[in-house]
Formats: C-alpha cells, sequence, structure tokens
C-alpha cells in the first residue's frame, strides 16, 4: 500500500494555558485573510478587555501585521497590532545533545 496524500488542513490554535481555555479553527487554505480574522475576532471579541495579547507564531509568511493591514482598514490593523506582541518561533532546531542527527 501506498502513501497517497488526501489533502492539507490549516489549524488556528489559540491557548490561554491559565485560563485553561483554547479555541480551534479548521480550514482547507493558509490565506491572510482567514488569519487576520481569526486575529481580530481574539482580540475584539474573546479577550476585549486584554491591554497585551502574546502570539506564539511559526514563521508562515501569512502571521504578521501585513495580512491584518490587507484584511482590515489601516486604523483597525494599527489598533489590533498595539496590542499584539508576535514570537515567532526559530526557523531552524538546532539539536543539543552531541552525536545526535
Amino acid at each position: 500500500m501506498e502513501y497517497e496524500r488526501n489533502g492539507v488542513a490549516h489549524l488556528l490554535a489559540f491557548y490561554a494555558p491559565f485560563e485553561n481555555w483554547r479555541h480551534i479553527d479548521i480550514a482547507d487554505n493558509h490565506a491572510a485573510e482567514q488569519w487576520a480574522q481569526r486575529v481580530r475576532q481574539l482580540v475584539q471579541e474573546d479577550y476585549p478587555q486584554a491591554t497585551r495579547i502574546t502570539l506564539v507564531m511559526d514563521n508562515l509568511n501569512t502571521h504578521g501585521g501585513a495580512s491584518l493591514y490587507k484584511a482590515f482598514p489601516p486604523h483597525v490593523a494599527r489598533s489590533l497590532l498595539d496590542k499584539l506582541e508576535c514570537v515567532h518561533t526559530p526557523k531552524q532546531w538546532r539539536l543539543t545533545q552531541p552525536g545526535r542527527m
């Protein structure tokens, strides 16, 4: 039996560990507007009272401020960015144990 790829899925997972809160969206694309809409929902609907929200994200090109400006008027994008601290995961993980490949 051979591996047969049946498609891909895009998961947007939001997690607040100290509040035991999580939300996962599943889609069939990596569209910038989709990411931007979910971030807007996080900031304006899920946590409107927050002064700072830290997003830990991979380095996908749609995960950034430019996507917010693409999806929303400049004043909305700026207001969302003002509440966000964006932290990207390293592009390359290095093994710390000698001799491991």
